[in-house]
């Protein structure tokens, strides 16, 4: 009921200026603009929550580890060993890149809500953005890992089912692998990156109009 009520709000606030039409940005007054980040605020926290992510992760690596492991020990050291090693690589990447992100919103945390002038707006927005990108990043670290590791899954769990690979070949067996699940994992992954992307558009807006308020 909030989040319909800060809607309606913003929307009758358009009205209120005496024109059908959106006004410009200058002429958007600042609670408005204060509801609006509200609004994205509300919407994107429960977003990507770590948790969740680490939960998609949990649900590819272990039967990825498992099946790399027991192949590297019945096949010796290969392709799939270096898998293992890469996998841990990735992880440290991803942290490592979160972790800065994270710090980064931290940073950008106001300190009051109540305020509405234009240098604490932008500082809310700042928040906001920064808020969104850990969010966003954490979604596409977690894409990645599925369009770089799923193969790989698929192609060790075929060798070790059928005892071999197809056309007797690993790099052919992965490469069917890659070209089976970049396809399948970018169409599952579609509407999570345009919800994301949607945001980020919207808030570019409410950055411009801010801007032009204070110029």
């Amino acid at each position: 009921m909030d989040l319909i009520h800060r809607k309606s709000r913003y929307h009758e606030l358009i009205r209120q200026s005496g024109s059908t039409k959106s006004p410009l940005p200058s002429e958007i007054p600042s609670h408005s603009l204060q509801e609006e980040i509200n609004y994205l605020i509300t919407i994107i926290r429960p977003l990507y929550t770590q948790r969740l992510i680490q939960l998609n992760y949990a649900i590819l690596t272990v039967p990825l580890v498992i099946i790399l492991f027991i192949h590297s020990i019945s096949h010796g050291i290969g392709l799939s060993f270096i898998y293992l090693i890469l996998i841990l690589c990735y992880f440290i990447a991803a942290q490592m890149t979160l972790k800065h992100k994270a710090l980064s919103r931290l940073r950008s945390n106001p300190i009051s809500e109540k305020n509405t002038n234009h240098q604490f707006l932008q500082k809310k927005l700042q928040y906001t953005w920064d808020n969104l990108m850990l969010k966003s990043n954490r979604l596409f670290w977690c894409i990645g890992f599925y369009l770089l590791f799923f193969p790989a899954l698929l192609t060790y769990s075929f060798a070790q089912i059928m005892s071999g690979f197809i056309f007797g070949s690993e790099i052919v067996t992965l490469g069917l692998a890659y070209a089976i699940s970049s396809g399948l994992w970018g169409y599952y992954f579609y509407p999570n990156i345009t919800e994301v992307l949607s945001y980020q558009k919207k808030m570019n807006k409410l950055n411009q109009s801010l801007t032009s308020m204070i110029s």
